[in-house]
This record gives structure tokens, C-alpha cells and sequence, in this order.
């Protein structure tokens, strides 16, 4: 069953959605266009958009989102202390990068999404530290720790095998 486009898709049953759209400022501001007309005729559900996009205020595109009256919060990231999944990382050595660019998350919502989901200063905290976690050195602490897991797991059944005897 395919998804209709996001241009498409019909946001009256209300929701929590992420964008992370193309980095193409008039596509970027067609995409705002389309949730603030979803947010205006959402009446009876909770609907929220948070939207990830490049730190680019010199963009109508990025005002567009920081002049919704649906947006919330915004949170500027620093280029350098965050780190972006590589689109094509089937095809590349590394899966993970340090942004090049700073990084703007914007938050809209209508005003059952604000109750429902609020966007308090404990949630700001727990998604900057998520974004500025180095996946790389997580990766590598992750696969370290399974091997030591292995070792030891495996030293532990011999010992076990051995006091038995």
C-alpha cells in the first residue's frame, strides 16, 4: 500500500509528524505552506510538525517557518556539534557526518497539539544532547562492548564448565 505524497496526504485525524524535507528552500517553503494550512483546518485533533531544516534566515522559505503563528519553539543547533546520517551511506565508508551547517528545528503546532504535547524545557535538553551525541564514537563503543560481552561470556562458560568437572 503506497503513502500518498506528504503534499497530498490529508492531516485531519491530527498527529505527531517529523520533517526532514530536501534542503531546497522553495520546496522547503511549499512544505510550510501546506502545514500551516493543516494546522489552521485541524480543529478537533492534536496536530504538530517538527520540522528539521538548515539554519538558512536568510531564506523566505526559513522565515516562513519562524513567522508561522503555529510555530512554538525553535532550536538552533550548532553546525559541528551534531552529526547527520549520509543519505547514501550504503555507498560510503562512514554512515554518520558532523553537519557542515548549522541546524534549525522548528516546532508547529495547533492549539490541541500545545496541550497535548508540550514542548517543555527538560524535552529541548534530551533532543540537544541526542544531537550531540557522536554517533561514530557510540558505534564503536557499542561494538567494543559487544565483543567484550562475547569474550567474557564465553570465558564465564568455560570457568562454569570447568568447576563442574
Amino acid at each position: 500500500c503506497a503513502l500518498p505524497s506528504f503534499f497530498d496526504f490529508d492531516f485531519a485525524n491530527g498527529g505527531c509528524f517529523q520533517a526532514n524535507p530536501p534542503f531546497v528552500a522553495h520546496f522547503i517553503h511549499r512544505m510550510c505552506s501546506k502545514m500551516n494550512d493543516s494546522l489552521r483546518t485541524t480543529k478537533r485533533s492534536a496536530l504538530m510538525f517538527v520540522v528539521f531544516v538548515p539554519y538558512w534566515e536568510e531564506t523566505t522559505a526559513w522565515q516562513a517557518l519562524k513567522v508561522s503563528p503555529y510555530m512554538k519553539h525553535h532550536l538552533r543547533i550548532p553546525h559541528g556539534s551534531h552529526f547527520y546520517a549520509e543519505g547514501t551511506q550504503y555507498r560510503r565508508k562512514e554512515q554518520f557526518r558532523a553537519a557542515s551547517f548549522d541546524t534549525s528545528v522548528f516546532y508547529l503546532q495547533n492549539e490541541l497539539a500545545s496541550c497535548k504535547w508540550e514542548i517543555s524545557e527538560m524535552h529541548i535538553a534530551a533532543l540537544r544532547k541526542a544531537f550531540t551525541q557522536d554517533p561514530i564514537r557510540t558505534a564503536k563503543c557499542d561494538v567494543d562492548l559487544n565483543q567484550q560481552r562475547a569474550t567474557s561470556g564465553g570465558e564465564t562458560r568455560k570457568r562454569k564448565s570447568k568447576t563442574k568437572s
